[in-house]
Formats: structure tokens, C-alpha cells, sequence
């Protein structure tokens, strides 16, 4: 199980490109109440319902590339976007839960190099605020 108190953050692309201020308060909120946080060279989460509607395995396969990330880091992600912790975390599940998908997936990935394990968690944001707690929060403020 990966380290509870840093997190690889999964800022997502909307987040980046439109609202980037959520990324900024979010990083000096980790900080504040000393979680650690990296970044990763992920791409797109991508998209929990267009993708997904249309190319179920692509959306699987890239879902489990950005996983792989964290996992060779020995870190739970963090998402800040509420479609990106749709994606990375139905992925999660699905591939931690069907071994036969799973080894799919993974024939996929193997052209990247690359291997999901499972061994990952993937968190929203708001979500591990709720597991800190409102009164260890306000201490802080």
C-alpha cells in the first residue's frame, strides 16, 4: 500500500489549462498541513464518459498508464478534477477486479513498457481533507 501522507497529484487537464488556481490552492493546502506531493508525466485521464462510451479499452488502457505512474512511485494519486478521479478510480476498480482485463490491459501497455499492478489507491482531493479531518484542518486556520 503506498504512503499515506504524499501523494502523486493528478491535477487533469481542465484543471491545468482552465481553472489553474484550484491547482495553486491545493498544492499550498497540502503544504500547509504537510502532505507531500510530486507530479507525474501523465497525459488525459481521459474522459469518463465520451472516451469511455466510445473506445472502451483505449480508455481503459490510458486510464492505466497514468495508474502505472503512480504505482512505480509507490503512491496513491490524488486528483483534484472530479472527472479525472471518475476515470483513474473506475480503472482502478475495474482492473483490480477482473484478472482477465486485466492481463488485456496489460498486453497493451507492454508497448509502453510499462505494467499495472494494482497496488495503488486513487483519492479526490476533498476526500483526503475528509480523512485529515475538520478538526485537525482547524487548526490550521
Amino acid at each position: 500500500m503506498a504512503k499515506a501522507e504524499e501523494f502523486k497529484i493528478f491535477p487533469g487537464c481542465v484543471i491545468a489549462n482552465r481553472i489553474p488556481f484550484i491547482e495553486v490552492s491545493s498544492r499550498k493546502v497540502f503544504d500547509k498541513l504537510g502532505i507531500k506531493t510530486s507530479d507525474g508525466n501523465f497525459a488525459c485521464c481521459p474522459d469518463p464518459v465520451g472516451f469511455n462510451a466510445v473506445d472502451h479499452e483505449s480508455w481503459l488502457a490510458m486510464g492505466a498508464r497514468n495508474l502505472t505512474i503512480a504505482e512505480n512511485a509507490g503512491l496513491d494519486i490524488v486528483s483534484l478534477c472530479n472527472g479525472c478521479f471518475q476515470t483513474l478510480k473506475m480503472v482502478n476498480h475495474e482492473l483490480k477486479h477482473d484478472d482477465q482485463l486485466k492481463d488485456k490491459i496489460n498486453g497493451i501497455l507492454t508497448q509502453l513498457n510499462r505494467e499495472f499492478k494494482g497496488s495503488i489507491n486513487v483519492k479526490h482531493f476533498v476526500e483526503v481533507l475528509h480523512e485529515i479531518g475538520v478538526e485537525k484542518i482547524k487548526e490550521f486556520v
